[in-house]
């Protein structure tokens, strides 16, 4: 018989010699290591009753989207009834939360998928080079390359918007760590910008994209590419490197009915900005200590908040599982 868990839950990033997005929730949630035949994942856990199955893919949209395909379709697992978890660190905009402040979505956006002319042989009326996938200007209509000829849509996701408010109406009033360490810095933010506010759990939307980007002009971008490709809904929050290829490969996985994509969560906790503080150059921010200046506090900030859902969905299975 196949293990049948309730909840998946999906990391990415796992750095060698450090703690990495799977580590406390492996510390914190007495998971075991289990090997799966047949597939090619290699860090793969599994919580005592087999209600809770853990893996971390590695990063890139590939890597995610690749083992999520090899759960799905792995005859020692069914989790065609699982609620899944993607946690992870994220960029965040810092007009839309601070460091440490994890972010349920409500939309993901892919990044990736697009025009491009570099930015030296723009148009002077241009704001950017990156052009929706069959557009002739930035955040025109797919005209020239309508999205259905790639065989099948995947720029944009909408997650189940009822579950996302149960998620955090679950997390919000949960008490979370703040980092001392990172008042000077934050104080280089404008006073009403929401990089200076404490960390709290929030909702905003995720674009995802392989390419780390980083500065006042991408962040520009990444606001304006979500709303375009929401139609105004959904708002820039956080930024991943993996999610569109996690989310791709659920949807794939729900068409032939070995996943349920309406069970999806996307937890993105703050672990840098997409931008410096005002007046500072964005070419610092590539060195050691300037990459994930707030590393630590999201790990911890994310684990405590997606864990707050995993313990709920498995203490009150029938609930979850009747409601959603």
């Amino acid at each position: 018989m196949p293990v049948c868990p309730k909840v998946v839950l999906v990391t990415m990033f796992e750095p060698a010699g450090r703690p990495g997005e799977m580590s406390l929730f492996k510390e914190r949630l007495d998971l075991a290591p289990v090997e799966l035949a047949g597939t090619a994942l290699k860090d793969v856990h599994l919580g005592a009753e087999g209600d809770l199955l853990a893996l971390s893919t590695g990063v890139g949209t590939a890597n995610t989207a690749v083992s999520l395909m090899s759960l799905g379709l792995c005859p020692e697992v069914d989790v065609s009834e699982s609620f899944f978890i993607i946690a992870g660190i994220a960029g965040a905009d810092p007009a839309a939360a601070t460091l440490g402040s994890p972010v349920w979505a409500d939309w993901c956006v892919d990044g990736d998928l697009a025009f491009e002319i570099d930015a030296r042989e723009i148009p002077s009326d241009w704001e950017t080079g990156i052009l929706p996938l069959g557009a002739v200007r930035p955040y025109g209509p797919s005209d020239n390359l309508p999205l259905e000829d790639m065989g099948r849509p995947y720029q944009v996701f909408e997650f189940n918007h009822t579950l996302v408010q149960a998620a955090h109406d679950l997390t919000a009033g949960l008490e979370l760590d703040t980092s001392p360490a990172h008042e000077a810095y934050l104080q280089k933010f404008p006073e009403n910008s929401a990089a200076r506010q404490a960390p709290s759990v929030l909702r905003g939307d995720c674009l995802s994209a392989a390419r780390y980007f980083h500065g006042q002009r991408a962040t520009a971008w990444a606001r304006k590419w979500i709303a375009h490709w929401t139609g105004g809904k959904g708002r820039f929050a956080t930024c991943g490197m993996e999610d569109s290829g996690t989310l791709h490969a659920l949807k794939v996985l729900g068409e032939i009915g070995h996943a349920n994509p309406a069970r999806a969560l996307l937890l993105r906790t703050a672990s840098n900005f997409t931008q410096p503080p005002p007046g500072e150059p964005a070419t610092e921010h590539f060195s050691d200590e300037n990459t994930f200046p707030a590393f630590d506090l999201a790990l911890e900030n994310g684990t405590r908040t997606a864990t707050a859902v995993i313990d709920a969905i498995l203490a009150d299975w029938p609930e979850w599982n009747g409601r959603f």
